[in-house]
């Protein structure tokens, strides 16, 4: 039996129901669309054209396609959407018990005795803006598609389900283990230190093509700069230069994959200040120079069309 789809198109917003049921989906489709509801269940925003703006408290959060904005269950959320043309999303509602398993599925045994599955969930399960793992986005997209034009049997469907509330567990263990590794004995203080560091990290994603001052980004997340540094390593792995040019190659490649640019032009969208740096540092990271990572991939690039790899972030 096909799933049955609920569209909200610009003027039939008001017709938006009082509440959805759970591990539920809906696509839309906007112009405008200016409101605050709260959220029901666990509810996953994504666009899949275009880019939206969510508001919880004083803080916003501008999501494209291939990032989601996760909302808990009786989060007042805002919407603020103003575009020229529509902005196509999608939501889903999944029941908070489903990603509550999913996260356990993820817990060693010592983090469930030492602070217990209920804690982590309280500490874990609240909003913010994430980036799928591309392949996980791309196989996803595919059944969202065939939900959308109810072709997709309720089989599929709870598939579609679990894998969404996998990933979202996986995610939230994700951030749980960055947090463990901020030396803070304060659990809060901890919490505090790591939500400025996901705003560096978006910083660092929005200033890509721009060169790198660390005393700017650790000023936007009211760190001191060596502060910064330290914490931003200690908690991700990898100092915030190291990041930022793993995430410029990441954008270099599927530039060089997708677009007919010129080299040149890739090294100037990717932040760097001439081919020449960027042939050396992408040959450093991906073992070959941009040229020949071209003729590889682009070869075969309508018949696999294989996504590339890239961080979660926030």
């Amino acid at each position: 039996m096909p799933a049955q789809n609920i569209y909200y198109i610009n003027d039939m917003a008001q017709k938006t129901p009082a509440q959805v049921p759970l591990n539920r989906m809906i696509f839309s489709s906007f112009k405008t669309f200016e409101t605050e509801r709260e959220s029901f269940g666990f509810s996953i925003k994504a666009p899949l054209k275009g880019r939206e703006r969510y508001i919880v408290g004083k803080k916003a959060y501008s999501v494209g396609p291939g990032e989601y904005f996760l909302a808990g269950h009786g989060q007042l959320v805002g919407y603020d959407l103003k575009h020229k043309s529509a902005i196509d999303g999608f939501c889903v509602y999944l029941d908070e018990l489903l990603v509550r398993k999913a996260l356990s599925s993820y817990l060693h045994k010592e983090e469930r005795l030492l602070e217990g599955l209920d804690e982590v969930v309280k500490n874990e399960l609240k909003q913010g803006k994430y980036m799928f793992e591309k392949d996980f986005f791309a196989i996803q997209m595919q059944a969202l598609a065939k939900y959308r034009d109810e072709e997709i049997s309720s089989e599929e469907l709870n598939q579609l389900f679990y894998a969404l509330s996998l990933e979202t567990g996986r995610i939230m263990h994700q951030h749980h283990q960055r947090k463990g590794r901020l030396s803070s004995r304060k659990k809060c203080t901890r919490e505090e230190i790591y939500l400025r560091l996901q705003t560096a990290k978006e910083f660092l994603h929005a200033q890509l093509h721009l060169p790198l001052n660390i005393q700017e980004v650790a000023k936007h997340a009211s760190f001191s700069e060596f502060h910064f540094i330290r914490c931003f390593t200690s908690c991700f792995g990898s100092s915030p230069y190291q990041y930022l040019t793993q995430l410029r190659v990441e954008k270099a490649k599927e530039l060089i994959v997708n677009q007919n640019y010129p080299l040149a032009e890739v090294a100037a969208i990717c932040g760097f200040s001439d081919e020449c740096t960027f042939s050396k540092v992408f040959k450093k990271q991906a073992g070959i120079p941009p040229g020949m990572y071209r003729k590889l991939h682009t070869k075969h690039l309508y018949v696999v069309a294989k996504p590339l790899h890239t961080q979660v972030f926030s």
